[in-house]
């Protein structure tokens, strides 16, 4: 089997058209699976004229997200005939008991598909394996054994599924904790308030007098006047100095 590029230019180059291109179900994906010519499958040492065109059936692949077929109650033999006729592959195949492997070896009909993985009706690909439980045994003596399978595939998948659920609002909380914005409150700072000069009678405006304090907000100690000097002492009538203490 060729891929579909490498088809085309094989026939290209020996002079063959291109006819029809039929897409059909298979695994393998965009390789030609068959070339006919006049609705004959041409072999390997067929001759055909120049410029004849030729038809290429190519493999589409294979679906996703279909539903599981339901193999319950059947032989083995039929079993793997449905399975391949769904485009699904054959999984593992167990026996609810030894004997039974070897009662389902010489045909025996009593064995029948009592099991199975992917379950009848669950989404799933094709081309997947699908695995076979089978047993010899009516089915109102197999209710353990099936609890058992399904407490293995279906049962524990289910509640581990409702676990993750429920716990999914705590589990985020914890990780990503809703947070409100933070808010910050900048401490007010006392600015001197200005002070507007009273307009004097005549219309005109003086200033108010500066205390040293308004430009650096700070406190400046008050100088104090120098004293008046000391007024001079009379002389006695003497015309003596007197001194002074």
């Amino acid at each position: 089997m060729k891929s579909k590029r490498i088809a085309f230019s094989k026939l290209m180059i020996n002079n063959l058209q291109v006819g029809d291109t039929i897409y059909k179900k298979s695994v393998s994906k965009d390789v030609v699976l068959m070339a006919m010519y006049k609705n004959r499958q041409l072999s390997k040492g067929d001759k055909l004229p120049r410029y004849a065109k030729v038809d290429l059936v190519i493999g589409a692949g294979l679906e996703k997200n279909v539903n599981a077929p339901s193999f319950l109650n059947l032989s083995l033999n039929a079993a793997k005939q449905l399975i391949k006729q769904h485009y699904f592959e054959l999984g593992n195949i167990e026996y609810e008991r030894p004997s039974d492997s070897l009662l389902a070896a010489s045909g025996d009909p009593r064995v029948r598909v009592v099991y199975q993985d992917p379950p009848p009706g669950s989404l799933t690909d094709e081309g997947v394996p699908v695995s076979l439980w089978l047993s010899s045994k009516p089915k109102e003596e197999l209710t353990t054994y099936i609890e058992s399978l399904d407490a293995i595939y279906n049962q524990h998948m289910e509640v581990d599924t409702i676990e993750v659920y429920k716990s999914s609002p705590s589990t985020v909380t914890e990780i990503i904790p809703q947070t409100q914005p933070q808010t910050y409150t900048v401490p007010r700072q006392n600015k001197p308030r200005p002070v507007n000069p009273r307009p004097n009678e005549g219309g005109g405006s003086s200033a108010p007098p500066s205390t040293g304090q308004e430009s650096s907000g700070q406190g400046v100690e008050p100088q104090v006047p120098a004293p008046p000097p000391a007024a001079p002492v009379p002389l006695p009538s003497g015309g003596e100095g007197v001194e002074m203490d």
